[in-house]
């Protein structure tokens, strides 16, 4: 069939797959595939590249969908269109990617770090998801010659419980 009525939920998600990753394809797979998005967003090269829209939207479902280090490339290109970053949102996908089964390849340390690096100087960042993006990133921040886990620096030099605390885990 020429419209796609006989097309299955894959074959539209490949389909999709290869549209510019932007708003446009990224409703058109609401419309089209509904519950069955999945074949969309797993799919999808996911180049923020292609897109200079805000684009929240894609960053949560391509978390929802198993792609958080494809979430954290988009939150790095909002960066570099300087559009506002969510610090929640971004600190809620740092954590996801940690955790992740998501292709190695995937992962971009540079990215994270600027995100990481972004919600250190946002004050509206909370304090504890801070602390969790930190912690969790700590073997690449002390890796990089320009980044530091400066909150967790802080709150060491001024919380003597927390500083015991880390020490016992540690030894």
């Amino acid at each position: 069939d020429q419209n796609g009525a006989d097309w299955s939920p894959m074959q539209i998600g490949q389909f999709l797959a290869l549209l510019p990753f932007c708003p446009d394809a990224w409703g058109r797979a609401t419309a089209l595939l509904g519950q069955e998005e999945r074949e969309y967003w797993t799919r999808t090269v996911a180049n923020p590249y292609e897109c200079e829209a805000v684009m929240d939207q894609a960053v949560d479902r391509l978390v929802e969908h198993g792609r958080p280090w494809a979430a954290v490339r988009c939150l790095h290109r909002t960066l570099l269109l300087k559009q506002a970053l969510d610090t929640e949102r971004a600190s809620r996908t740092l954590l996801a990617a940690i955790g992740s089964s998501e292709d190695a390849r995937s992962m971009d340390t540079h990215e994270a770090i600027a995100v990481i690096k972004a919600l250190e100087g946002d004050s509206t960042t909370d304090p504890d998801d801070l602390f969790r993006v930190e912690w969790a990133y700590l073997p690449i921040l002390n890796e990089h010659h320009d980044a530091a886990p400066l909150f967790l620096w802080r709150r060491l030099a001024s919380e003597p419980p927390f500083f015991c605390e880390v020490i016992r885990l540690v030894f």
